[in-house]
């Protein structure tokens, strides 16, 4: 069965938690009528000796309530500065979510960019 994308939305920017220990949403699809292709990176460029962070992706597959996904911890300077997240095809009911903990350091800006793409089945 072949499939079309509807539509992709991109979206770039940044995120700059308030605080240490202050749970920040980076991306999140919580309206869909259509299944939907997701999938970005975020750089952990700005991140210095000292520095740590927490990544979280949440999925509420009953349309409601999030649950954890996958977690990932990470300090200090990265070699390899950019997180890919990757590809996920979620139906119409089920929300996704990307957020980020500054869990120690100075708080830094995490740059980040997203697509989001609709499908249908033809």
């Amino acid at each position: 069965m072949p499939v079309v994308v509807d539509t992709v939305v991109s979206e770039t920017g940044y995120v700059e938690p308030s605080d240490i220990d202050v749970e920040t949403t980076i991306f999140e699809v919580y309206a869909e009528t259509k299944q939907y292709i997701v999938e970005g990176y975020i750089s952990l460029q700005e991140m210095q000796s000292g520095d740590s962070v927490i990544l979280r992706e949440y999925l509420a597959t009953d349309g409601t309530n999030y649950q954890k996904y996958a977690e990932l911890a990470v300090g200090g300077v990265q070699s390899e500065p950019t997180i890919s997240i990757h590809t996920k095809m979620l139906n119409p009911q089920v929300k996704y979510r990307l957020t980020i903990t500054q869990k120690s350091g100075t708080v830094r800006r995490f740059y980040y960019s997203f697509v989001k793409m609709t499908l249908t089945m033809v």
